[in-house]
Order: C-alpha cells, then sequence, then structure tokens
C-alpha cells in the first residue's frame, strides 16, 4: 500500500477507533490487509503527528474546536490550582499525567487573550497577551472549574 494511502487509512482508524499503543494500529492496520513494522507506524505516527489524548491516538487536524467558551467537566476536574506568576505568564496545577489534556482543551478554546500554552506532566504555562488579559483568563478558567 502506498504511504498517502495507508496515512489516510491510519486517520480514519485512529478517528473512529480507541487505539492506545503503535501494537493496536499494527493490528487494525492488519484487519485493512495492512502490513506494517513498528518501525514504519513509528515514524508514519511521527510524520502525520498523531497526539495522544487520554492515552489514545488522535489526529491533530482532526480535534473538534470547542464550541463552549469554558473547559468541559472532564478537563475541569483536574485542574488544581491556577496562579498568575508574571505579567504574561499563567501556571496551572493539574493532576498528574493530565497537564497535556487541559492544554489542549485551552488551545481548542481559543481564547483571544491565550497566545499559546506549554504542557509537561502536571504543570501548564500559559502565555497570555497582558496582564489585564491574564486576570481575565483566570476568572474564566476559575467560571470553569
Amino acid at each position: 500500500m502506498q504511504k498517502q494511502k495507508r496515512h489516510a487509512l491510519i486517520i480514519q482508524l485512529v478517528s473512529t477507533r480507541c487505539l492506545s499503543t503503535q501494537n493496536d494500529l499494527i493490528e487494525a492496520l492488519k484487519e485493512h490487509q495492512v502490513n506494517s513494522t513498528q518501525s514504519s507506524i513509528s515514524r508514519d505516527i511521527r510524520e502525520l503527528g498523531l497526539i495522544k489524548v487520554c492515552g489514545q491516538y488522535q489526529s491533530p487536524q482532526h480535534q473538534p474546536i470547542l464550541t463552549t467558551a469554558v473547559l468541559d467537566g472532564e478537563q475541569r476536574k483536574y485542574i488544581q490550582k491556577i496562579d498568575i506568576v508574571s505579567a504574561h505568564l499563567i501556571v496551572i496545577k493539574t493532576q498528574a499525567a493530565t497537564a497535556n489534556v487541559v492544554a489542549a482543551a485551552l488551545d481548542r478554546l481559543a481564547w483571544p487573550e491565550i497566545a499559546g500554552t506549554i504542557a509537561g506532566d502536571d504543570t501548564i504555562f500559559v502565555a497570555v497577551r497582558s496582564e489585564k488579559q491574564a486576570k481575565s483568563v483566570v476568572r474564566r478558567l476559575h467560571q470553569s472549574t
């Protein structure tokens, strides 16, 4: 199978199934008569920019833009503490291994005050455009939590 067709199939699979390991993806491809090695799957994942959200592979291009102005209950429950640490930086502490999920949700909300996020394991740095906007973002986040 051509690489382009395999990539399209991988996007379809991760969009419709819960695949959490490279082996899961290899097995799903086999169901479509596509044989792949772990190294080729690893390359495909990197080239497609697949990410893991809640332990499942997803395509960032196929992440829906959130239609609500706040985080949903699933993401809210992960947030433990929110602090403004400088005029342009907010630090959000989350439960272990959940910062990535919350940061991705914030990015999808596309609040204009937020320039971007960086997530670690349990910490998110949120860059904001001004001190006034930092306070606004914190208020909105507290409304969400």
